[in-house]
């Protein structure tokens, strides 16, 4: 699976553009948040990388553009204190980064993501209008997209995967952050952000995805 990275930001776009493709990524020149919609659909981007630092317009603004029309992976580097890291993750980020941050941290966080990539694998999960393109990693209601984060589908992904069986958050952690483990508190967030995007569309979520207090989460589906 090709692996095609946009940039958006200012000058200091162009300092990370130089330096994934010195690292070998297949990156996109930077573009302005009004073009950046027709690059992610025209060119087939894999991942998003946001620096804020130049940038008018809030972050989370330009992640809920983006999670309209892509299920892209959204890595966010940020400058600014008054960034509230849940808010952009909330708001569709995969990944938020507090400068300054090292070159190193930013590769390997992105070769992290790239390793949650499914295998050249086409399966389609269909339940009562609810639809997961496990090729494309995108979740639809009938037939229109569910602004979920990479992550958000991954996670959702893995409990439909196993459905009337309850998953630990060891398990679904370990299976999702082998290398750098994210908090129970935060796979509590990513929880409730996808039920509270799900329930937008309509589609009964608080019947299907249940937590079972103290041990752990279920995607309850019938027959």
């Amino acid at each position: 699976m090709m692996k095609k990275i946009l940039i958006i930001g200012g000058d200091k776009g162009y300092y990370w553009f130089k330096l994934l493709k010195r690292y070998g990524f297949d990156c996109i020149e930077p573009v302005n948040p009004k073009d950046m919609i027709n690059s992610i659909i025209s060119q087939n981007i894999t991942m998003v990388l946001i620096d804020n630092s130049s940038l008018k317009l809030k972050v989370e603004d330009i992640c809920k553009e983006i999670r309209v029309v892509s299920s892209v992976f959204l890595v966010v580097i940020s400058n600014n204190t008054n960034d509230s890291l849940v808010s952009i993750l909330k708001n569709g980020a995969d990944i938020c980064l507090k400068e300054p941050i090292y070159e190193e941290e930013l590769l390997a966080r992105i070769n992290s993501l790239f390793r949650t990539l499914p295998k050249v694998k086409s399966e389609v999960y269909t339940f009562n209008h609810l639809q997961l393109e496990k090729s494309k990693h995108e979740l639809t209601y009938n037939k229109k997209l569910i602004p979920l984060s990479q992550i958000e589908i991954k996670i959702i992904e893995l409990l439909i995967n196993n459905p009337n069986k309850v998953l630990t958050p060891s398990s679904l952690i370990k299976s999702i952050w082998t290398h750098n483990p994210i908090s129970q508190q935060t796979l509590r967030s990513y929880i409730r952000n996808i039920r509270d995007k799900i329930r937008e569309t309509g589609f009964p979520i608080d019947k299907h995805l249940e937590t079972i207090w103290g041990v752990g989460y279920i995607w309850k589906q019938d027959g």
